[in-house]
């Protein structure tokens, strides 16, 4: 099957906008096109005019025949990491695992939530 623009354009593509204080407006990229950046005025102006980029982008992308990147999709994951931390790191989650009744997985779990959660509040 051949990959056309609507194809591309109708991807979960991610889509970050930041104030700039620099250019002062509203920054948009396209997260896993990071090449691929737009502006506005507001951050709706700036999430328009980077759909808008996105779109150039791609029809350039298919008529050079460059490669374009697609949105990692949430099935391609399983919930499974494995993760390495120091002895000592690794004793103290133990130890507050047991102390509070819980999984190492919870605990650490818990602290990934609240650094999405935190970061969340922070944007």
């Amino acid at each position: 099957m051949k990959k056309g623009l609507n194809y591309f354009l109708n991807l979960p593509y991610s889509f970050k906008i930041e104030w700039s204080d620099v250019d002062t407006c509203y920054i948009a990229t396209v997260e896993e096109i990071p090449e691929c950046q737009s502006n506005g005025n507001t951050p709706d102006e700036a999430l328009y005019m980077i759909k808008d980029a996105l779109k150039s982008h791609i029809s350039s992308c298919l008529h050079f025949g460059d490669s374009i990147p697609e949105p990692v999709k949430i099935v391609d994951y399983k919930g499974k990491i494995h993760f390495r931390t120091t002895p000592q790191k690794h004793y103290m989650l133990d130890k507050q695992a047991k102390t509070s009744g819980e999984s190492i997985n919870t605990i650490i779990n818990t602290a990934i939530d609240c650094y999405f959660n935190s970061n969340a509040t922070q944007a």
